[in-house]
């Protein structure tokens, strides 16, 4: 939960919720539970909220679906997280245990003695995503990037004539040109208004390994950045969806969740974030692994580091984006996380070790007992 003020919008609340299952179902057992939640929403501007029915349709009429989003636990539950992390744990301290015994064993023999030992302890497993949650995910960008080219192809040899294909790539043409025209004359950048060094002083907790980072910057104006932004955060989204979906965001292990939405009647730009370890390492990590994809979207923010062809540049500027970064950020008024010692990749290789042990992994057993 975070508030942010600045001089480029009024106060505004932001209550991050990363949750499971389905928003309908969610909003009434956080309205419930959540002491306090009906007298910070009476500080608001609107009618007065005094039961769970009205701060579920205050919370439903304000709730912003991200246009951009990363789940780095994709379909596992908190329930599945933490079962798993015990199960695990009571592994490593079995085979602790057994040491004396299991030394001179091989791999293939300490883990079927490990499958015996726990596979009636084994937590019930879902499929992290099934074959048709699959399908309807790759559907959008399938249809882009391969319906398109057909239907213009064999409007092609149904006519023949080539206009059908070399109308829209002249079309493609000229928009990327008034792009590059309008990216090149925009305004020198200028640092934004500088934040408060309170969000640097609330991480890092101790026994936590994870953080949160939360940003706002106002946007670029004009119609030109307006679409580039809404289609380049349309492709991210999609990307995330269909290829980053094993516990990676490109080649960057440590996010929790990564959102981007557009707020205050499409003025500015809100970035969350859950992640591990340093606040330094996460965006080292940017830098190093997703310039492309930062830049492209936060190129679109003012004061962002100048950028050239919408992803390069940007970012690579390492001081000026850790500035940039720094000044934008939030300090968040609460944060809860359901799991502070776990690491994304620990939930994950954890998930790795239940599905070997409930005989149901493909892994070869050296490697998944390595895991443990």
């Amino acid at each position: 939960m975070t508030v942010f003020e600045r001089a480029f919008l009024d106060p505004l609340l932001v209550i991050e919720c990363n949750f499971d299952g389905r928003l309908a179902d969610f909003l009434p057992v956080f309205a419930r539970k959540a002491g306090g939640l009906a007298a910070l929403l009476n500080c608001r501007i609107g009618p007065p909220v005094d039961s769970p029915q009205s701060i579920v349709e205050v919370l439903r009429a304000a709730a912003v679906k991200p246009a951009a989003r990363h789940i780095g636990a994709l379909g596992l539950s908190r329930r599945e997280i933490l079962a798993s992390e015990t199960l695990v744990e009571a592994a490593r301290a079995h085979l602790g245990a057994q040491q004396v015994g299991f030394c001179q064993a091989d791999a293939a023999t300490v883990a079927d003695a490990l499958r015996q030992a726990f596979k009636d302890k084994c937590p019930p497993l879902t499929p992290r995503r099934t074959m048709s949650e699959a399908v309807v995910a790759a559907a959008p960008l399938a249809f882009v990037a391969l319906g398109v080219p057909a239907a213009l192809l064999w409007a092609c040899i149904r006519f023949h004539s080539i206009w059908p294909l070399a109308a829209p790539l002249l079309l493609a043409a000229a928009a990327a040109g008034v792009f590059l025209r309008a990216e090149r004359r925009e305004p020198v950048r200028e640092r934004p208004e500088e934040g408060s060094d309170l969000a640097a002083r609330k991480e890092n907790r101790p026994g936590v390994v994870q953080n949160h980072f939360s940003s706002i910057a106002p946007l670029k104006i004009g119609p030109v950045r307006w679409v580039s932004l809404r289609a380049f955060m349309w492709l991210l989204d999609q990307i995330a969806r269909v290829f980053f979906t094993k516990g990676k965001l490109g080649d960057i292990p440590s996010i929790h969740f990564a959102h981007w939405s557009v707020v205050d009647q499409g003025s500015s730009l809100i970035f969350v974030s859950n992640y591990g370890g340093t606040w330094e390492s996460y965006l080292d990590d940017f830098i190093q692994k997703a310039a492309n994809g930062l830049t492209g979207v936060w190129s679109h923010c003012q004061g962002f580091p100048a950028s050239r062809w919408l992803v390069k540049r940007g970012a690579r500027d390492e001081r000026a984006f850790k500035q940039y970064a720094r000044d934008t950020q939030a300090a968040e008024a609460l944060w809860f996380t359901a799991y502070p010692g776990l690491t994304t990749r620990r939930i994950n290789n954890n998930r790795a070790i239940v599905e070997a042990l409930a005989g149901r992994s493909s892994e070869p057993p050296a490697r998944w007992l390595a895991r443990i």
